[in-house]
């Protein structure tokens, strides 16, 4: 099979993605060029998550765009569950999902390789 009918796809999903990338290009020395990372985007798990408002957690999102413009990837996984403090507000439950849903999902149109909801 030939590389442009196949893509390599590299979990990244528990180191930043810059120094996964960075690794792999020192690794490879750009022999590849049929690749693409593995992420995962939640917003809920553990304490930093859980500590950041709605507006931070809206700002991460936003991030993941600049991300995933940057490099070849694919959100394998991602969620519309918030973390703690993000839960707290003025907004009912609905306003505040659905405004992380919409930031998410223009973020991960980015995606090069496409994203899939868990």
């Amino acid at each position: 099979m030939s590389a442009d009918q196949a893509t390599v796809v590299l979990p990244a999903f528990q180191r930043p993605l810059h120094e996964v990338a960075q690794m792999w290009d020192g690794m490879t020395q750009g022999l590849h060029d049929n690749v693409c990372f593995d992420l995962h985007y939640y917003h809920c798990f553990g304490e930093a998550w859980n500590r950041m408002t709605l507006a931070q957690s809206l700002r991460e999102a936003e991030y993941h765009s600049q991300e995933l413009r940057r490099f070849p990837a694919v959100v394998s996984e991602w969620s519309n569950a918030l973390g703690g403090v993000a839960q707290l507000g003025p907004l009912e439950d609905s306003q505040k999902r659905a405004l992380f849903g919409a930031t998410q999902l223009a973020a991960y149109k980015n995606a090069s390789h496409g994203w899939f909801f868990w």
